[in-house]
């Protein structure tokens, strides 16, 4: 079988639809620049949930020292524990007194007022732990 010319038709082969292949590209740009946004919403939401509790605190921080003028500085942060599946916050005041004799007959009215001002924030009952210099 020698000088023969083979051509070969795929029938099986379909004609590129530029139109079509273009639409489709466009529409998983759409689908890609939604995901985007969509992302970006729910981190500008985290953000402000964080700036509120952040404003929060610092309200807190501002009506512990005015009540309480014995309390030289205030320090406060969040600790996160899990049981059970369920997610718990913590929340730990570091204190630093002006005077020893104070602090011990402080200590219970300090700790009353900061449980009762994060739950009227929080509307729970998160534990509060209050450690004292």
């Amino acid at each position: 079988m020698g000088n023969v010319n083979l051509e070969i038709h795929n029938l099986q082969s379909k004609a590129i639809d530029e139109e079509e292949l273009l639409n489709k590209i466009l529409v998983d740009n759409d689908k890609k620049i939604l995901s985007i946004s969509e992302e970006r919403d729910l981190y500008k939401s985290e953000l402000q949930n964080i700036m509120r509790e952040k404003n929060a605190l610092d309200q807190l921080n501002t009506r512990i020292l005015t009540h309480f003028p014995s309390i030289k500085s205030l320090k406060y942060g969040q600790s996160y524990s899990e049981l059970n599946g369920i997610k718990d916050t913590n929340f730990v005041f570091v204190i630093r007194w002006n005077n020893d004799t104070l602090k011990n007959f402080q200590k219970s009215y300090v700790e009353n007022f900061i449980t009762k001002e994060l739950n009227t924030f929080y509307s729970n009952e998160n534990k509060v732990l209050i450690f004292n210099k």
